[in-house]
């Protein structure tokens, strides 16, 4: 069974219904709401603690309240250990700075419109793609003063749709 998708909502419906264990969460939606704020915690974290470089070839770790850090590759491992508190504790328990997520730039915006909108449900056609509040720049290409007054401008081919895969995603 095929299910079409145009918008996230639309995402988390196909989740829910697949399995009654499944729960979807959407962290916002397509008008830059929010629902899961994110936050700035390696400019926060980076005033109290020092970067502990080479961490991913480490498998195993155990903390310390003065701010130490015993890492080793594998169990058996010899141990490595690490001072990584910069400041003496308590650390302040204020977040950091908010993250707000910037949005599509004015040429993405642009292409939504002028290429994706033909497919998405008329419904959602403004959620999904909508008309971008600023004026589209002009592409890179041969002037109107590079063309001759005697020809003719011809207009750009038609959209020519691809034909779609398999089921399997193979050519059929």
């Amino acid at each position: 069974m095929r299910t079409k998708v145009n918008k996230l909502a639309d995402i988390a419906e196909v989740v829910e219904k697949s399995s009654v264990m499944n729960m979807a969460q959407l962290c916002g939606d397509e008008r830059g709401t929010v629902t899961v704020p994110s936050f700035d915690w390696t400019a926060h974290l980076g005033s109290f603690f020092k970067k502990f470089t080479g961490i991913k070839q480490y498998h195993h770790f155990s903390f310390f309240a003065d701010g130490t850090v015993v890492a080793k590759i594998f169990s058996d491992s010899p141990e490595t250990s690490y001072k990584l508190l910069k400041v003496p504790l308590p650390i302040p328990n204020d977040l950091p700075e908010r993250i707000h997520p910037p949005g599509l730039d004015n040429k993405r915006q642009w292409y939504l419109y002028n290429e994706i909108r033909e497919f998405v449900d008329e419904a959602d056609r403004d959620i999904v793609a909508p008309l971008p509040h600023q004026p589209q720049l002009p592409q890179p290409g041969p002037s109107t003063a590079e063309i001759s007054a005697d020809e003719d401008p011809q207009p750009p081919p038609p959209k020519v749709r691809k034909k779609g895969r398999g089921k399997r995603g193979g050519n059929q």
